[in-house]
């Protein structure tokens, strides 16, 4: 599949972008595959989780605390949203014909990740 990302094309790209001059020194990864493919270059490459570069994944699985340094994440609030969306199909499939707005908040969970010492 094109422009499909899988553990070693985001290992290929988190490397890139490590080996840059003006290298980054944070990565947040918007999914697990990409999160743990940055966690593995990152120490691949000699570099110290939060030391030298920072790193916040989404989702906030359970496998985040089990790593060390423990994941920084965003918690996605993915049960939160389809409750959410279910709602308010429900309600407009009932003859609600609001329109209705709402912000599912997300949360940001630190960890060692992400707190740089010192």
């Amino acid at each position: 599949m094109p422009g499909k990302i899988d553990f070693d094309v985001a290992s290929r790209s988190v490397r890139s972008l490590l080996e840059r001059p003006d290298r980054a020194d944070a990565i947040l990864a918007f999914n697990d595959t990409i999160t743990f493919a940055a966690y593995n270059t990152i120490t691949q490459m000699g570099l110290r989780i939060p030391d030298d570069v920072a790193l916040i994944g989404f989702t906030d699985d359970a496998h985040a605390e089990y790593v060390t340094p423990r994941l920084s994440a965003i918690a996605d609030q993915s049960t939160l949203m389809g409750d959410t969306a279910c709602r308010l199909l429900l309600s407009a499939i009932g003859g609600d014909t609001r329109i209705c707005h709402e912000i599912v908040p997300q949360k940001l969970i630190i960890r060692n990740s992400s707190a740089k010492k010192g």
